[in-house]
């Protein structure tokens, strides 16, 4: 079972594919924020919630009960939100 996997997370943040998206898979959302300074091509997956090929950034606000997480573009847009409770 890989690590991440132990105890149970709810989700996963990562960087450097050049790209914005939010997969969520087996109650796990996968968060890749690697767009602040170069976008490439995005492939299609199928179980993105979000995905796209923009510069932008992720915020991520943490609370005791909760956690949200807001895609922002480089123009101050916010692209895509999703909480986790």
């Amino acid at each position: 079972m890989p690590c991440w996997r132990k105890p149970r997370e709810d989700a996963y943040l990562n960087g450097h594919d050049h790209d914005l998206s939010c997969i969520e898979d087996e109650g796990i959302a996968y968060f890749t924020s690697g767009a602040g300074a170069e976008a490439r091509p995005v492939k299609p997956h199928p179980r993105a919630l979000f995905s796209e090929a923009r510069i932008g950034f992720l915020a991520a606000c943490l609370k005791d009960e909760s956690a949200e997480f807001d895609f922002i573009g480089d123009d101050g847009t916010v692209l895509f939100k999703k909480t986790i409770a």
